[in-house]
């Protein structure tokens, strides 16, 4: 089985603390085939800041200008150092592109990526769900209101993958919430349309096999709907902000995956899956 993992992050993204290299470096300790770098670069909409993250307090976009000159010479020399041990993806994890969608483009535009992982990080207030007060919010409406974000997100047109589409779950430790999201069948199946209809994989994401809520995102019952209604392709995605978690779970998700019929993608060069 061929295994990749195209959801990392770098020290280049905000909220990272790795190099490429050391991410590498895991990738091959654990056996994978390929990995992707997906540093972080999220649109926001007029107007409105990312409150950036520990230690930088930065805008991830300013992040990212700061620090583009590094990434691509990094994954360069990574892959003349490693060769044909390991393929290794120049992505990026572009977040919620719909919201400033000429800003995103004009963005892509000027980087040549190989693989562009889309996600949505906020809610419809332009608020990251990690700095929400889910003491004082209702978790269902939040759900809805995720669903539609992602459905816009996808006929922006400007994804390879779509990534976590259940994202505020990492945030509901302590609610009454169904974790199962069954309430949400209806809302997943329609943005799973789309995502056909615009050729676009989903992604089994690891984050929660070694979290709290214990399983893939999003939950192994939506596979084979996403089958039914005509997907087959996969990426499996660690979301590994540190190099002891690149990998992680991905074993797992691809056995799970092939198991409800769906196809892992191995990598991505120019924006095109190549299935080994």
């Amino acid at each position: 089985m061929i295994l990749s993992d195209l959801h990392t992050h770098t020290k280049l993204s905000i909220d990272g603390s790795e190099t490429v290299d050391a991410m590498c470096r895991a990738a091959l300790a654990q056996g994978l085939s390929a990995i992707a770098i997906t540093d972080h670069w999220d649109a926001f909409p007029p107007g409105m800041k990312d409150p950036g993250y520990a230690p930088h307090f930065m805008d991830s976009r300013d992040f990212w200008l700061l620090h583009e000159a590094e990434l691509f010479p990094a994954i360069e020399e990574a892959r003349e150092r490693y060769g044909d041990r390991l393929r290794i993806v120049y992505g990026v994890e572009l977040g919620q592109p719909q919201l400033f969608p000429e800003e995103a483009r004009a963005f892509l535009a000027a980087h040549d990526f190989d693989f562009v992982l889309t996600s949505q990080h906020l809610n419809g207030e332009g608020k990251d769900y990690y700095l929400l007060n889910y003491d004082e919010l209702d978790p269902v409406a939040l759900m809805h209101e995720c669903f539609a974000q992602e459905l816009e997100l996808v006929k922006s047109g400007m994804a390879d993958a779509v990534g976590h589409i259940d994202q505020p779950v990492r945030l509901m430790k302590n609610l009454d919430f169904d974790l199962s999201l069954e309430a949400y069948r209806d809302e997943i199946a329609a943005l799973f349309e789309e995502m056909i209809r615009w050729n676009i994989p989903l992604e089994c994401n690891t984050h929660g096999l070694r979290n709290w809520y214990g399983r893939i995102s999003p939950p192994e019952w939506t596979l084979p709907l996403y089958r039914d209604l005509g997907g087959h392709l996969v990426t499996l995605g660690s979301d590994a902000h540190k190099a002891e978690d690149v990998g992680a779970g991905i074993r797992e998700a691809a056995m799970i995956a092939q198991a409800n019929g769906l196809q892992p993608i191995s990598y991505f060069v120019r924006h095109e899956p190549v299935i080994l």
